[in-house]
């Protein structure tokens, strides 16, 4: 456990009553920190209009109760902070997020520069770091900017969002003035110098730009350009440039967050003022929703980013937002082409046009991001970072989480002013305040550009609204009488929309007394989620009901995952003899309307996820309807994500396989499992039906020698957050895999059954061409065959199964048949409560994967040294057989009579 302190400016001057905020950024580095066991410290310096100044000594009660912290390393950002490299013997990293300008103390780093590591967020700064302040390359680090954010999948109400400061405020005031003494030709040349140098990204100081080019001119005039502050200046540059890009596409349903940008000189920039939100957004959560309800991020990076990229990229990327940048060295060596870029204001109009034209283009460029980003940009891959240039180690310090304390230097930091009689105050917060002493007698509280709250000593009053006429007061307690009369309101029109929906279900159910048809449509959406063969002969049978099959178009995935994945799920369908109807037409590129096509009465949904749904599918489209959910997989992993989504909760009937499944809902999902009704699993059906005659799907091999059948089924997902289970032995295994077919060709036949979207995953990381590659690979081994077919078949003729897949570990158990899992050391199974019981059925590696899968091999199914048999099918008999003595089909065939009878659940 390393005890680490995090100093770095509050950019907002903000605190929201005991919290203090921070951007997305910082929270990920600190959470990931943490996550490891590590005590994170912050120390937060809030904005002042005053320039830093961090020469001096620091003060004594600071540094005090920075040694009682007993800190192995400090994080400063941009280095602005006190020397404290006198008083501490463990690593001290300067981490520059700006440029090596923007670094504190430069002549002291400069001295001091082996006492130093250095981190920077651009390819270039790894050069300059070392000519500036002569740091050895070994003590310094390139670490990309990371984010924590996640794709939600929400609907997208915004157009273009811009979230940024606007640095432009009163405009260059050096220039004004610079105007004003009247400069000649000359002057001009030797002003668009200075100018020239100042942005340019070499840390150099406004007295050494001017030394420098007397050296080269020194005929030159007295200069008459004179920059006061040379990061304000480059900081208003940025803030004109910024201003002059959004200005064009202001049109195109820009909406622009942010501080800064209440200022004079908005008046000269009426689109933006006009399209300015004053909602803030700083933390993750706030800037994940913005992205995430945003078609189009808009981002232009600072002037002083040369090669690099803003903090925000990497955020927006990770969002369900489509970003749309401007083209730098870094970024174009990333991404290549596969993220479209601007190089121009009129380019940037023009590319945002064509993204909100092409919701298919946006999707692949969102896909594309939310890849990259695991592969770059998450807090581990900065952490590892980190360790390794700090020698502290950082990763899995411990299993328990690490300590969290921040709070303001600025008292260690400043002598308090004297107080005054009579003070008046005003503040970036948006406050205004009359003291006498220390006493508050008037304060206004601004909430938004239009509304402003007074407080008369300390007391609430009035509410003062702006509008075109001049201003409105309204007494406090009053608006507060109305809004609560809204939010009634609003409840009362929920309840009645309910005690309509209530009347509908109720008037099916009369539908069903009299004797009319109930039409029931079946959602599926992928390869693999049909389990209801058994369920869909009950219903058919009987003549009170109209049974549809519709594949589901899948919000989830870009356009040819999409076309592919119902294409398949069609053709499976129809091989079985249904006749499904497909949800979506690829050539008018438009869903099908369900209530017109098949007017159902009764939704069955197998998915719960609402990513995966269009808005037209989704179950809040269809409160008036009975709605039905069996989920598709056989849940052994955290139910306290899975079985707690929307849907899960307003479905009429949820269907679980166990008893231990209902448990676990009524202990996690919001409605205390009210819905919930335990029939077993319809996927294991056939295990009950005598009749059934699997076939033999496995490939038929030469020879009197009867071989042994081995089943691969391997997941996919190797970068998921750390709170998720990770299933990603494939990556590790699959070449071995290949050479253990080959060292088993006598004994051992195998069939290579990945989950269906690994091959999305391995043509992302592979290329499609090497994907096949090693997909056919299967096929051509006389041993060995790639399979995508239903499983029953395939389980029942099988000896073995290597595994990660999730409901697979339980489906497979069914059959009571060994099991291996296949467990790397950055796997993490997360099981819910039934998955933990299950999990004692399995054979699991000790620590070397690739030889336990030979031991499995060797000692399991070889030499049929099962010892886990018996124990198996004791669960087997217990969680696995008939409910009620009956099928999960018959169940739920009884329950869907049941409610029709009844109108709710027996």
């Amino acid at each position: 456990m390393a005890n680490i302190v995090f100093i770095f400016h509050d950019f907002w001057g903000c605190k929201r009553g005991n919290e203090y905020i921070y951007p997305a950024f910082h929270h990920g580095l600190i959470e990931e920190l943490r996550n490891n066991g590590n005590n994170v410290y912050c120390y937060v310096k809030p904005i002042t209009a005053k320039a830093y100044d961090f020469s001096g000594q620091i003060n004594k009660e600071l540094l005090d109760e920075l040694k009682g912290l007993n800190p192995d390393l400090f994080i400063i950002i941009n280095n602005r902070f006190w020397d404290i490299s006198d008083y501490f013997d463990c690593p001290i990293i300067c981490y520059s997020v700006d440029s090596p300008s923007l670094l504190s103390n430069l002549e002291l780093l400069k001295k001091k520069k082996d006492r130093f590591k250095f981190v920077v967020q651009q390819s270039i700064e790894v050069d300059l770091i070392k000519s500036i302040i002569g740091a050895d390359r070994k003590n310094i680090e390139y670490i990309l900017s990371t984010t924590p954010i996640q794709n939600t999948y929400q609907p997208k109400d915004k157009n273009i969002s811009f979230l940024g400061s606007q640095w432009l405020w009163e405009g260059l005031a050096d220039l004004v003035d610079y105007m004003k003494r009247n400069p000649s030709r000359e002057d001009s040349i030797f002003a668009k110098e200075i100018h020239n140098k100042l942005i340019n990204i070499e840390a150099k100081t406004y007295d050494e730009i001017i030394e420098e080019i007397y050296k080269e001119h020194p005929n030159y005039p007295e200069p008459k350009l004179i920059v006061k502050d040379q990061d304000i200046y480059i900081s208003r540059l940025s803030g004109i440039r910024r201003a002059r890009y959004l200005a064009k596409i202001a049109d195109l349903g820009l909406e622009i967050y942010g501080d800064g940008w209440a200022t004079s000189c908005m008046a000269y920039f009426p689109d933006l003022a006009l399209n300015w939100i004053s909602s803030r957004v700083i933390t993750a959560s706030e800037t994940e929703e913005l992205f995430n309800t945003s078609k189009l991020c808009f981002q232009l990076n600072h002037i002083q980013a040369k090669t690099g990229f803003s903090w925000k990229i990497p955020d927006i990327m990770a969002s369900g937002g489509c970003l749309v940048t401007n083209s730098t060295l870094d970024f174009k060596r990333l991404f290549g082409n596969n993220i479209p870029t601007f190089e121009s204001d009129v380019e940037a109009r023009e590319l945002c046009a064509k993204l909100l034209k092409n919701p298919n283009m946006r999707e692949d460029i969102v896909a594309y991001s939310n890849q990259k980003v695991e592969e770059l940009f998450r807090p581990r891959r900065a952490i590892e970072q980190l360790e390794n240039l700090s020698l502290i180690k950082l990763i899995k310090n411990n299993t328990k989480r690490g300590e969290f304390k921040i709070q303001m230097y600025k008292l260690f930091e400043e002598k308090k002013a004297p107080t005054k009689l009579i003070s008046i105050n005003q503040t970036p917060n948006n406050k205004f305040s009359i003291k006498f002493a220390n006493i508050t007698l008037y304060k206004i509280k601004r909430k938004n550009i239009n509304e402003s709250n007074i407080y008369v000593l300390g007391v609430p009053l009035f509410k003062m609204l702006q509008n075109s006429k001049g201003y409105n007061f309204n007494l406090l307690f009053l608006s507060n009488l109305y809004r609560l009369y809204a939010k009634q309101k609003d409840k009362l029109k929920q309840f009645k929309i309910q005690r309509q929906n209530i009347k509908s279900k109720q008037e099916i159910c009369k539908k069903f007394k009299d004797g009319k048809k109930i039409n029931i449509c079946i959602q599926v959406s992928r390869p693999g989620m049909w389990c209801f063969d058994y369920l869909y002969k009950l219903l058919e049978k009987d003549p009170r009901f109209n049974v549809s099959i519709l594949i589901m178009p899948d919000h989830n995935y870009k356009r040819e995952i999409h076309q592919f994945y119902l294409e398949k799920t069609y053709k499976e369908l129809c091989q079985k003899g249904y006749k499904p109807i497909k949800g979506y037409d690829f050539d008018l590129e438009k869903s099908v309307d369900i209530r017109g096509v098949i007017n159902p009465d009764i939704i069955f949904y197998t998915d719960f996820w609402k990513p995966h749904f269009y808005d037209g599918y989704y179950i809040t489209s269809f409160l008036d309807k009975i709605t039905l959910l069996n989920e598709y997989g056989f849940s052994v992993m955290q139910d306290e994500m899975t079985c707690n989504f929307e849907l899960n909760n307003l479905v009429d009937m949820y269907f679980r396989p166990t008893e231990i499944h209902k448990q676990m809902a009524q202990q996690l999902m919001k409605n205390k499992g009210r819905n919930v009704i335990v029939t077993g699993s319809p996927k294991l059906d056939a295990l009950f039906d005598a009749k059934y005659k699997p076939m033999d799907v496995w490939k038929k091999q030469k020879g009197q020698i009867h071989k042994k059948r081995i089943i691969w089924a391997p997941h996919y997902n190797d970068k998921t957050p750390s709170k998720m289970y990770q299933n990603d032995a494939f990556w590790e295994i699959y070449d071995f895999m290949l050479e253990i077919a080959d060292k088993y060709k006598d004994k051992v036949q195998f069939v290579f059954r990945p989950h269906p979207v690994l091959k999305k995953r391995a043509s992302e990381r592979w290329g499609e061409e090497e994907q096949e590659a090693y997909y056919h690979k299967w096929d051509t081994l006389s041993n060995g065959q790639y399979y995508d077919g239903d499983f029953v078949d395939l389980f029942m003729k099988s000896d073995a199964m290597l595994t990660d897949s999730c409901s697979f570990r339980a489906e497979y158990t069914a059959f009571n048949k060994p099991l291996f899992i296949t467990k790397t050391q950055t796997s993490r199974s997360n099981y819910n409560d039934f998955g933990q019981k299950l999990n004692e059925l399995f054979y699991i590696p000790s620590s070397d994967l690739k030889q336990g899968i030979i031991d499995f091999i060797e000692d399991v199914v070889l030499r049929g040294n099962d010892y886990k048999k018996a124990e198996r099918t004791e669960f087997v008999k217990k969680y696995f057989g008939k409910i009620n003595g009956k099928t999960a089909s018959e169940n739920i065939y009884d329950e869907i009579i049941k409610f029709l009878e009844k109108g709710k659940i027996a």
